[in-house]
C-alpha cells in the first residue's frame, strides 16, 4: 500500500523485505540502504518512518479483513450446519439410507459421542486439568530492579520508534 512518495531507490528494496527471507538477507538489504552521508540521514529517516506508516496501514487493513472473514466464516459454518440438518431430515422423512448419483453420494451413518449438557453437575472425576505455566514477566521485572539476580532472566534496555502523525486525522 503506498500512501506516501518515498523514492523508489529506498521503496524497492524496502518492499523486498517480505518477512519470509532470512535475516541475514534482510539485514546486509538494510546495511546497503544505511545512508554514507550524514546530510542524507533526515531524509532517509524521515522516508523510512513514513514507509513504517505504511506498513502499519497495511496491518490495520490485513487485522480488519481478518476479523471480517472470521464473521463470514461463522456465518457460513452456521449455513452449513442448517443445511446438513435439512438434508438429515430429509433423508430420515424418506427412509433413504444411501444415495448414490454420478456427481455425489450421499449417505446416512451411526456414530456416537458425549454431549456435556450441563458442566455443572458433572462430578470432579470427570475433569481433565489443564496446567500451563508462562514467565510472569511482571514480577520478574520487578524483582530484577531490586536487584534480585534470577537464572535465565535480565533486564533489558530498549529502544523503540515512536512515529506519529505530523497532522492530526
Amino acid at each position: 500500500m503506498q500512501l506516501y512518495e518515498i523514492p523508489a531507490a529506498l521503496r524497492t528494496p524496502l518492499d523486498a523485505l517480505d518477512g519470509e527471507q532470512d535475516i541475514q538477507n534482510d539485514n546486509e538489504i538494510l546495511n546497503e540502504l544505511q545512508p554514507q552521508e550524514k546530510e542524507q540521514s533526515e531524509e532517509f529517516i524521515k522516508n523510512v518512518a513514513l514507509y513504517l506508516l505504511e506498513i502499519q496501514a497495511e496491518q490495520n487493513q490485513i487485522k480488519e479483513q481478518m476479523a471480517r472473514l472470521k464473521k463470514r466464516l461463522e456465518r457460513e459454518t452456521i449455513r452449513y450446519e442448517r443445511v446438513e440438518a435439512a438434508l438429515l431430515k430429509e433423508m430420515i422423512q424418506s427412509d433413504t439410507k444411501r444415495l448414490k448419483t454420478p456427481l455425489v453420494t450421499v449417505g446416512i451413518r451411526k456414530s456416537e459421542g458425549t454431549e456435556i449438557y450441563s458442566e455443572n453437575d458433572l462430578p470432579r472425576e470427570f475433569f481433565a486439568e489443564k496446567v500451563t505455566y508462562s514467565p510472569d514477566k511482571a514480577k520478574i521485572k520487578e524483582m530484577l530492579k531490586e536487584g534480585v539476580v534470577i537464572p535465565g532472566a535480565r533486564l533489558e534496555e530498549r529502544l523503540n520508534i515512536n512515529i506519529k502523525w505530523a497532522y492530526p486525522c
